[in-house]
């Protein structure tokens, strides 16, 4: 359990039964009343982007999440360039150069 009070960009609730991440967040404070946390959320599956205010003492759930880290592959088989990159450009009227050493 988490309270509002606690919110930092990044983080992850659970909130009206869906995952969501807090993007940006502030405390709006009046004379007469208690303080408001105004926060943007983005709904993790959709995207969807809501405003919405809390109470400082609100709480949520975290839910327990884990992240894949992605592997990188190479566009072409062989991790030097690729053929077309190795050799110069010809252009019409001009003299051959020689290709490029990878």
């Amino acid at each position: 359990m988490i309270s509002a009070s606690q919110f930092k960009k990044g983080i992850v609730i659970t909130f009206e039964g869906a995952h969501w991440t807090v993007e940006d967040y502030h405390t709006h404070k009046t004379a007469q009343r208690r303080p408001v946390l105004q926060t943007k959320l983005r709904h993790l599956k959709t995207g969807h982007v809501v405003e919405r205010a809390f109470d400082e003492a609100d709480k949520f759930e975290q839910p327990d999440l884990q992240s894949r880290t992605h592997l990188l592959r190479a566009r072409w088989p062989n991790p030097v360039a690729p053929q077309f990159l190795r050799s110069a450009p010809k252009r019409l009227g001009e003299p051959t150069q020689p290709a490029l050493q990878p």
